[in-house]
C-alpha cells in the first residue's frame, strides 16, 4: 500500500466515493491531502491536515480528517496514513500534532490514534459553526458601538505584537502574517486592549483568538466579535462559516447569548508529541 498527494485534478474523479469534505480545502495553504492507494491501485483511503500555529506559538499539525470507505477497513489503510502524517511532521520539523474528536465518537475512535501516540483530554468544550450573519444580524448586538475597533491590517508588526502580549501575555507572540488581517480586528484606547483574531481555512473562517486586558472585558469584547462580523460579511458572504470553539468561560457564555437556541458539537482534544529524536 502506497501514500500519494491528492492534487484538485484527482479529487474531482474521487468525489463520488469521498464525502466532499475531504477535499473541500485542496490547494489551500497549509493544507495537506493524502491518498491510500493499494495494491490493485484503488483509493482506499483520504487524510487531511492542516499547519498552523498554536496558542503558544509553536507550530503544529492539525488532523482534520481522515477516513476509509468501509469495504476497506481493517486492510491497515488508516495506519499507512497515519504513519505518513507523522513523517511529514517530522520532515517539516513540526514537533506536535492535534486532533479534535467529537465526544459522541470518543469512545470509538481514541484507541485508534492512542496507538500513535495521541493523549486526550477529559475536559470536552463546545463547537459552534454558524454563519457570519449570526452575529451581523442578531439583537444580542443592538445598539453595540463598534467605535474604536479597527483591522489589524492597520498595525504595524511591532504594535501588533505589543497589543498581542498584553492581551495575551502568558503566551509568545505569532507574528500577523497569516490572520486575515480585516476581519482581524484590535482597539487600543487609553491603555485598554482587545484583540480578536481570525484565520481563513479553505472555506470556513476560524477564531483563533479572543481576548483584551480589561477587568470587565464584556462590551468591549463584543463589540470587536461586531466590527469583524461585519469586515468578514463584506469581505465573502452573509452565509460564509464562521467556527468558534469556546474553552473559555466567556466565550461559551458569549456564543449562549448569541445562539440560545443553536446546538454545538462537544469535542475533545488529543495532542500527539512527535518524537524528539525524529527530528
Amino acid at each position: 500500500m502506497t501514500v500519494f498527494s491528492i492534487t484538485l485534478e484527482e479529487a474531482e474523479a474521487l468525489s463520488e466515493f469521498f464525502s466532499p469534505e475531504s477535499f473541500k480545502n485542496i490547494g489551500a495553504e497549509g493544507y495537506f491531502t493524502l491518498g491510500a492507494l493499494d495494491d490493485e491501485d484503488f483509493v482506499c483511503g483520504v487524510a487531511q491536515f492542516f499547519v498552523d500555529q498554536d496558542e503558544e506559538g509553536d507550530f503544529v499539525g492539525k488532523l482534520e480528517y481522515i477516513f476509509v470507505p468501509e469495504e476497506f477497513r481493517g486492510d491497515g489503510a488508516g495506519s499507512v496514513l497515519m504513519y505518513e502524517y507523522n513523517n511529514v511532521l517530522v520532515g517539516s520539523r513540526i514537533r506536535k500534532g492535534l486532533i479534535e474528536l467529537p465526544r459522541d465518537k470518543q469512545e470509538e475512535l481514541e484507541g485508534f490514534f492512542m496507538s500513535f501516540g495521541f493523549l486526550f483530554d477529559d475536559e470536552e468544550f463546545p463547537v459552534y459553526t454558524v454563519p457570519v450573519s449570526t452575529f451581523t444580524d442578531n439583537k444580542a448586538f443592538d445598539g453595540m458601538s463598534v467605535d474604536g475597533c479597527r483591522s489589524i491590517s492597520y498595525l504595524e508588526e511591532e504594535g501588533f505584537l505589543r497589543i498581542q502580549e498584553e492581551v495575551n501575555i502568558d503566551a509568545p507572540t505569532p507574528e500577523k502574517d497569516g490572520y486575515d488581517e480585516e476581519s482581524s480586528c484590535f482597539y487600543d484606547e487609553d491603555g485598554k486592549k482587545g484583540l480578536l483574531l481570525v484565520k481563513k481555512k479553505g472555506g470556513c473562517l476560524e477564531v483563533s483568538l479572543l481576548g483584551c486586558n480589561s477587568k470587565e472585558p464584556q462590551k468591549r469584547m463584543l463589540s470587536l466579535v461586531l466590527y469583524g462580523a461585519r469586515k468578514a460579511e463584506q469581505m465573502y458572504a452573509p452565509d460564509m462559516p464562521i467556527k468558534i470553539a469556546c474553552r473559555s468561560s466567556f466565550t461559551k457564555e458569549l456564543m449562549r447569548r448569541i445562539c440560545p437556541d443553536a446546538e454545538p458539537s462537544k469535542c475533545v482534544t488529543g495532542t500527539m508529541r512527535v518524537r524528539q529524536d525524529s527530528l
